[in-house]
């Protein structure tokens, strides 16, 4: 974009087209940099929103594997060792959601029943996984919480919660994910952006005429070798109107750019998205924290709380 807008500036000189105007600069600033300022501000807020609910999600996960260890009374942690096999296909399937193209995220039963779109989503994936993982949970309680009949389901209400506070951060991730910033503001700052560093310069050519920088005598046999007239009325443009106009391009694109690396933080492509690596470090070593937890990480198996001592 920077060399088109040499182009033609170059174009419109005082020796080619010679066209110029001169008019308040403030409308074209405003113009161009208020929806841009707009739609970054838009799209961040909606970073921010979606990067806070992956880590309620994520914190949510963590929480409601902590309770398959901490409520064993055998104390041995097989619950968390039978629970262990159905956690890490939802962590797959929450990473897989996010990076996977907008397109493949509509999950309908009639795409689901038909192959296409929904057979692609992991949406619903997630969902099964949280079914699966509720179920687990309702039978630990009586296998292995030491409750009975209706009580398992009375005493676990707190990890319900967790499964509750964990769909409700999926919904607003999701809310975020398959939604953008307005599809009118982008077309409309993407072809204002671009062409005007094109359609401005004639009026980067008007600073020509009261430009005062001296040229350099160095470059008088260089203008003569090249067959430059420099004793001709006009310029090809000047120094004024090329700096200013790489300037303004410099900006408004750069702009442009935040933008669209804002609109997506989930692809993991640009060092300012979610880096998945990072955000599984803890998920992928659920149960290997605590007392032992370096030789869990380095060697495998699931923490074992101490048991209770009676008072």
């Amino acid at each position: 974009m920077a060399v088109l807008s040499i182009i033609a500036i170059f174009l419109v000189s005082e020796k080619m087209l010679d066209i110029s105007f001169k008019v308040e600069f403030t409308i074209f600033a405003a113009g161009c940099i208020f929806p841009t300022t707009f739609s970054a501000s838009n799209a961040f807020s909606r970073r921010e929103k979606a990067v806070a609910d992956l880590a309620k999600l994520k914190a949510n996960v963590i929480s409601l594997f902590h309770h398959f260890i901490f409520f064993d009374i055998g104390g041995k942690s097989e619950a968390a060792l039978e629970a262990k096999n159905l956690f890490e296909p939802l962590v797959d399937h929450i990473e897989m959601y996010c990076r996977n193209a907008k397109s493949t995220q509509v999950c309908t039963i009639v795409d689901a029943r038909d192959g296409e779109r929904g057979a692609n989503s992991a949406a619903h994936y997630i969902y099964d996984d949280f079914v699966v993982i509720a179920e687990a949970l309702q039978k630990a309680g009586t296998k292995h919480f030491g409750h009975s009949g209706a009580k398992a389901v009375e005493n676990t209400n707190r990890s319900w919660n967790y499964i509750h506070d964990a769909i409700a951060a999926l919904e607003g991730l999701r809310s975020v994910r398959t939604t953008s910033t307005p599809l009118g503001l982008r077309i409309f700052c993407h072809f204002l952006l671009h062409s005007s560093c094109l359609l401005l310069a004639p009026f980067w050519v008007h600073f020509c005429k009261s430009e005062v920088i001296a040229p350099n005598k160095s470059f008088a046999s260089l203008n003569d070798d090249l067959g430059v007239d420099t004793s001709a009325d006009g310029s090809y443009g000047c120094v004024s109107a090329y700096l200013v106009g790489l300037f303004f391009t410099f900006i408004v694109l750069t702009l442009y750019r935040v933008v669209s690396d804002l609109e997506d933080p989930f692809d993991g492509r640009g060092d300012d998205d979610v880096d998945w690596a990072i955000w599984r470090e803890e998920l992928d070593a659920l149960g290997q924290s605590g007392e032992d937890g370096p030789r869990l990480r380095s060697e495998g198996g699931i923490f074992m709380p101490p048991p209770l001592k009676s008072a």
